[in-house]
């Protein structure tokens, strides 16, 4: 396939969200029937280039083999975890011993628990404006698309950062 053809792709994938998003107003619908800019596979690999250095190696496998290679018993905490997708994503190359998520929304909750595919996923409601959260629990904390959502950003950050 031609640079040109790609373009052509990529542009109507990125007009297919914008025109789902004017017509759909739930969450639900907006994580099921649309195609992501970030799914084109020349924007996949210009990231993966960018956040690795090697454009065939995604970030989550990069965070893996870098950092928790041969590593047992991984404990994740998952903000703004909505509907669960990148616990289950990244689960697949951790293979983590449990997975706690926090989101405000009950129905991407409900999803999120309803794909979990074992109990190593616990999903809680909770309003990220103002939720504790004990790091010492985890080993990895992630936060994936979904900071614009909270309103006290800089909290979130501290409440998820170790230092």
């Amino acid at each position: 396939m031609d640079k040109k053809n790609n373009l052509k792709m990529l542009f109507a994938s990125i007009k297919n969200i914008l025109r789902s998003l004017i017509k759909n107003d739930k969450t639900y619908d907006y994580y099921h029937q649309n195609t992501f800019w970030n799914d084109h596979y020349l924007i996949r690999e210009y990231l993966n280039k960018q956040a690795t250095g090697n454009s065939s190696t995604s970030w989550m496998k990069h965070l893996y083999e870098t950092y928790f290679y041969k590593k047992n018993n991984l404990k994740m905490l998952s903000v703004v975890c909505g509907n669960g997708w990148q616990d289950r994503s990244l689960d697949k190359i951790f293979n983590f011993q449990r997975i706690d998520g926090f989101d405000i929304s009950n129905e991407l909750l409900y999803e999120a628990r309803k794909n979990a595919k074992n109990s190593k996923f616990h999903y809680h409601q909770g309003n990220l404006n103002n939720i504790k959260i004990n790091l010492n629990n985890y080993d990895l904390a992630v936060n994936i698309a979904g900071l614009h959502h909270v309103e006290k950003k800089e909290h979130m950050v501290w409440q998820t950062t170790a230092w």
